[in-house]
């Protein structure tokens, strides 16, 4: 059995693993499958199996810390809008037993099979719009001018939001990303700039929980505000908005980006070749949008075979999981539709199984059907190795997916 304090010494996930961190875990998992990360101060879990038996075991883990913290010291001013912005409450995803399960039960209410169902028409429209604009063009920045504001405008919908308004909750989204993931070398006048965006942000949470009281509505936040304290109400609506659109949209760039590189291309998609629903599974579980999720001992553990002492950080590395050899034939191809009797854990397990896993299956779904149609010759102008932002364990690409809307002619 390993001890505490054993540690990888070797794992870099703002440079040498920052764009491709699945060769390390892959090693990992058959000499090390839980090892001390220096740089993530944390105990990272490697192996499928292992990362289901920590989330099944909510006695023995806590999730109220489940988010990456920043490694610089932030300047003072920061550290008090970090600590206030969203109120004294916290969100669903950071809630224990017995808390959790009331709140989920509220939020659950806006995804339902019924809810879905009325939102999909919705979301073919503004797919459509959108799709039949860029099609126009030559060219188009995919994540950009596609998948973000695609995904943002429907959730926005569901949550009863202007969708006009979505540009400045992709600038919140990215504050409050660069904030979690701060190094020593961040510039403090950007975390200072980040931090005026996020109290920005829990400032329009309150006015829209305000506004829902006086005015109630038939949406998902009307009943955050008829069933929960206002307190809790507020401390949803950003992670509702963040959680709900960024890790859809990342996932739809990274989807297309693999099946245009995959056998068949874009075209597989287009004939039929490849189903959309099997697209939509082998994009989540080949490079989900979040490489894990942390969580806290409340006790001494043991986690396949390595003590973790009480207190101790621990991150479930999903993104090794969806790859573990034990569990999915061949796990580094990308091959959707390939048979696993085993789900993979983009959305996580268990009680913290995540909630909108709907409405993203539904915008996945949506946005593929839409795209095959409105553009079958779909081409990547480039087809170098993508880079990715500083910003583990959130997967976010950092160069773009450039679109080419009609393929190159091909010189005899």
């Amino acid at each position: 059995m390993a001890e505490p304090g054993s540690t990888d010494g070797v794992f870099d996930p703002r440079h040498a693993h920052r764009d491709d961190p699945f060769g390390f875990f892959r090693d990992a998992r058959c000499t090390r499958p839980v090892f001390y990360s220096e740089s993530l101060r944390a105990w990272c879990v490697t192996r499928y199996d292992d990362i289901a038996a920590v989330l099944r075991d909510q006695d023995g883990f806590s999730v109220r810390e489940h988010n990456p913290r920043p490694t610089a010291t932030l300047p003072p001013e920061v550290e008090h809008v970090v600590a206030a912005w969203r109120g004294d409450a916290l969100p669903l995803g950071s809630l224990d037993p017995p808390e959790h399960a009331r709140v989920r039960a509220v939020v659950r209410t806006g995804f339902t099979r019924r809810v879905i169902g009325n939102t999909e028409p919705r979301a073919r429209a503004i797919a459509r719009r959108l799709l039949r604009r860029l099609a126009a063009g030559p060219a188009f920045d995919f994540a950009e001018d596609f998948a973000k504001p695609f995904t943002l405008m429907v959730v926005l919908r569901v949550l009863g939001i202007p969708t006009s308004t979505y540009q400045r909750f992709d600038t919140w989204t990215d504050q409050r990303i660069r904030i979690m993931t701060a190094r020593e070398d961040t510039d403090p006048e950007v975390l200072r700039a980040c931090a005026r965006g996020l109290a920005d942000y829990g400032a329009f949470a309150k006015r829209l929980i305000a506004h829902r009281l006086l005015r109630p509505r038939d949406d998902l936040i009307s009943a955050l505000v008829r069933d929960l304290p206002v307190r809790q109400a507020i401390a949803q609506v950003p992670t509702l908005i963040t959680a709900g659109y960024r890790t859809a949209a990342e996932t739809l760039t990274t989807t297309v980006w693999n099946q245009v590189r995959a056998p068949g291309g874009w075209a597989a998609v287009v004939d039929g070749s490849v189903r959309v629903d099997d697209l939509v599974e082998e994009g989540l579980r080949y490079d989900c949008p979040i490489f894990g999720m942390y969580r806290t001992a409340l006790r001494d553990v043991e986690i396949g075979g390595t003590r973790v002492p009480a207190g101790s950080r621990v991150l479930l590395a999903y993104g090794s999981a969806n790859r573990d050899e034990a569990r999915f034939p061949d796990p580094d191809r990308f091959h959707p539709g390939h048979p696993t009797p085993t789900p993979h854990l983009a959305f996580g397990l268990g009680e913290h199984f995540c909630v909108g896993a709907p409405l993203g299956r539904m915008m996945l779904r949506v946005a593929l059907e839409e795209m095959r149609t409105a553009l079958p010759r779909l081409t990547p102008a480039d087809l170098s190795e993508p880079t990715y932002h500083p910003t583990f364990p959130f997967r976010a690409r950092q160069s773009a997916l450039k679109i080419l809307t009609t393929a190159p002619e091909v010189k005899a």
